[in-house]
């Protein structure tokens, strides 16, 4: 007899939004969203900010990973002193969920 173990991986989703759209320089704005799979929040998850400034080659974190709410919402500060592309991702569990990656 062979028992073979599967493991179903759901997707997952990240919604991020920037307010405002459009920064001046030396002004704060909040990069918010939702961590989903299949249409149901994933509520204490752990979302990561990456950054990547004007030039640089690769995304690199930026601050502290932030853990999803009861909602699978989460909420990051940004202040950026130079054009800066951001995109918030979600690693996935080793027996749970696929990762997740999305540009802000």
């Amino acid at each position: 007899m062979v028992i073979q173990r599967y493991v179903i991986t759901p997707p997952t989703s990240l919604s991020p939004s920037a307010s405002p759209s459009a920064l001046p320089y030396g002004q704060t704005a909040t990069l918010s969203g939702q961590l989903t799979s299949n249409g149901s929040a994933l509520a204490n998850k752990p979302v990561v900010l990456e950054q990547k400034a004007a030039g640089a080659a690769d995304f690199t974190q930026s601050g502290d990973p932030q853990t999803t709410d009861a909602s699978g919402n989460y909420t990051f500060s940004v202040k950026p002193n130079v054009n800066t592309a951001y995109r918030v991702s979600f690693a996935g569990e080793q027996e749970g969920y696929k990762p997740s990656q999305s540009n802000a």
